[in-house]
């Protein structure tokens, strides 16, 4: 059973964790709840289910055992004014809020354990995000910044079910839905794992051979620490990697093209060599577009198939082309940066702009769409090839275990989120909540087009701005570091944890920032203090 996978998956790290206080919200009939629970024995198990009408009768035995420790709130966990209730001394005698400053409040926690089920929600938009879970999400990550709710005992672990497609928002496969979410779950945590998934393709995946290459290494991990996949349980990507890709997935390189293609396509290649498909039969060979007299489905079939790893095999050595091209152009940056002599720096400077200007022109020269995709081509294998790796997928201990829709009911795709948190940098940490307002504010700004470069982004976020964070931000423009000599070259989407860091650090100290004030109102805030925001302006 799926569950019993999960949890032989999660053993080894849960054994920290034996004898502690667990609040779990929406239990359901409890399956989960009682695995775990056996595993880890706590001495307080506290269940909240809002709909406990319908699921009390089936609970009743955990609450009613010998021993038991499970309690039962039927409350929503997530309406915080039921959560705040528990969070006392009556409920968790064992917990001790911690205050403010308290180093404690920096350090793992691992007396308590979050657990909830957001998968039960149906997928709509809610105040602005795409759905319940989505919104959930996003208040639970604010909570470990800001030390609230459960995480003001400490840094909290919290396991979370969620549909599988909602993941995507703090823990993207692909540079396309690296967005301020995303970025905010990077630096708040030190892990997210996806322990259970479906496994299933994203709605905008990247190229599949650089998803393989993120597979290998989690699948290298696992070999060194000794992780086991039951049979069934591989996703997709690693049974591929495990039985051997086919050569030919790489030379078409493209997103669209899987190895069922592929395998289809050699099949009827097979089958019509050995003469099983018939032969094409034309009215008049001589004519330049002869028309076809008649085929079989299946040689039909054949003659599509082939277009299309032809148009595919095109279209990667065009993307290809333009990888190698930019490649080159970053590797000559680094040896311009690196070379002190002027003369000679001079003149590499000369042949890299030649290159580069190149180089912008072909883009240029693509169709909106083709740039999109060209764009996240480039973009995600320029961020693949960081160490550390931007993504936080591609930093991964394992590979999820497969779980399959009807292992769950109601019937739907589920993932497990293994999220553990870290301590904030320190400039995010002073004066709270100014600095990390702005934070916002500068992500906010940053990635309303997630794919402009670097110098239209910080040239929206106030007058001056870039010239000031251009100077100040060097990290910006050191291509040992994933930055660019031409910054035009770097879209914010794929900015490293350094450079955000050094965004956030160099804008407190500018004299010319917009007040805080200022700030919220364009993030919408309908908060205004008109002495409050004076007194904001003299402090600085």
């Amino acid at each position: 059973m799926g569950l019993d996978d999960t949890l032989t998956r999660l053993k080894p790290s849960l054994g920290k964790h034996i004898g502690c206080d667990i609040i779990e919200v929406n239990p359901g009939i409890g399956i989960w709840s009682e695995k775990l629970h056996n595993v880890l024995k706590p001495r307080t198990h506290i269940l909240f289910e809002a709909d406990h009408r319908l699921y009390q009768p089936i609970l009743q035995p955990l609450l009613d055992a010998p021993g038991s420790t499970f309690k039962l709130i039927p409350k929503s966990g997530l309406v915080w004014g039921h959560m705040e209730k528990v969070l006392s001394d009556e409920y968790l005698p064992h917990q001790e809020p911690l205050v403010r400053g308290d180093p404690r409040l920096e350090k793992p926690n691992d007396t308590l354990l979050f657990v909830a089920n957001l998968g039960h929600y149906p997928k709509r938009s809610f105040k602005g995000f795409s759905s319940m879970a989505n919104l959930v999400l996003y208040q639970f990550m604010s909570a470990l910044r800001t030390h609230s709710l459960f995480q003001r005992y400490g840094q909290v672990r919290m396991l979370i079910w969620v549909d599988n497609d909602e993941k995507d928002t703090i823990l993207p496969q692909s540079i396309s839905f690296r967005r301020k979410a995303a970025i905010e779950a990077e630096i708040s945590c030190e892990k997210i794992q996806v322990v259970a998934a479906s496994t299933t393709r994203n709605t905008f995946p990247r190229d599949h051979d650089l998803e393989l290459q993120s597979t290998r290494l989690a699948y290298e991990k696992m070999d060194k620490m000794g992780i086991r996949t039951p049979q069934g349980r591989e996703s997709s990507c690693l049974e591929e990697l495990i039985s051997g890709v086919p050569s030919d997935l790489r030379k078409t390189g493209s997103v669209g093209t899987s190895v069922s293609f592929l395998e289809e396509l050699r099949g009827l290649e097979a089958q019509y060599a050995a003469g099983k498909l018939g032969d094409w039969e034309y009215i008049n060979p001589s004519a330049r577009r002869p028309r076809i007299r008649s085929e079989s489905p299946e040689l039909s079939r054949l003659r599509k198939l082939r277009y299309l790893e032809k148009f595919q095999q095109r279209k990667f050595e065009k993307r290809e082309g333009m990888k190698t091209e930019l490649d080159e152009i970053f590797a000559l940056q680094r040896e311009v940066h690196a070379t002190r002599q002027p003369e000679q720096r001079q003149a590499l400077e000369e042949v890299l702009k030649h290159r580069t200007d190149a180089w912008k022109g072909r883009l240029d020269g693509l169709d909106e769409d083709s740039f999109d995709n060209t764009m996240a081509y480039l973009d995600n294998g320029r961020i693949f090839e960081r160490k550390p790796r931007s993504l936080m997928w591609d930093r991964r201990d394992y590979e999820p275990l497969k779980v399959r829709a009807d292992e769950f009911l109601p019937m739907r795709e589920m993932c497990l989120l293994d999220i553990q948190h870290k301590s904030l940098w320190p400039i995010l940490q002073e004066k709270v909540p100014d600095n990390y307002d702005a934070f916002e504010y500068i992500l906010s700004q940053l990635l309303i087009i997630p794919s402009q470069n670097i110098c239209r982004g910080l040239s929206a976020l106030a007058p001056g701005a870039y010239d000031y964070l251009i100077a100040e931000c060097p990290s910006l423009t050191d291509p040992t570091k994933g930055g660019s000599l031409d910054v035009e070259l770097t879209s914010v989407r794929c900015l490293t944890d350094e450079m955000l860091k050094e965004i956030i650090e160099a804008w407190v100290r500018w004299p010319f920032k917009p007040n805080r004030f200022e700030i919220m109102g364009k993030l919408g805030s309908t908060t205004w203090d008109p002495d409050a925001s004076a007194t904001d302006q003299s402090d600085d």
